[in-house]
């Protein structure tokens, strides 16, 4: 925790200054830390970008994962597109799903060899 990172930071520099007068600092415990509003709301506001951050990443894998997985399965069950078809597919499986807001969205097939999403 970042009491315990602090508290061997000072047992640290406390043995390192005191040591030559034959100081032994073998423990220091803070038992409470308070910061500053100003500065604990700037921590708070980066833990939650932080975390935010990890949330996308997560999304993103997934939707990638997804968009792989529906292409492959589309390729297996004999549709055929072509590349300018997939990667607009592509772009759109990875749009919606990535998305923030949730709407409705349904694939249609318009002719045998194109594919649109719609939404």
């Amino acid at each position: 925790t970042e009491s315990e990172e602090i508290s061997q930071d000072l047992v640290h520099k406390l043995d390192v200054r005191l040591g030559h007068a034959g100081v032994d600092i073998e423990a220091f415990n803070l038992t409470d830390l308070n910061y500053a509003p100003e500065i604990a709301q700037q921590m708070l506001v980066k833990q939650q970008a932080e975390q935010l951050v990890k949330a996308r990443q997560i999304i993103v894998k997934g939707a990638v994962d997804i968009t792989q997985d529906a292409m492959s399965e589309l390729q297996a069950r004999g549709i055929r597109m072509t590349e300018d078809e997939e990667r607009r597919m592509t772009s759109q499986l990875l749009s919606v799903i990535c998305a923030e807001k949730k709407k409705h969205h349904q694939v249609t097939r318009q002719n045998p060899h194109q594919m649109q999403m719609m939404g």
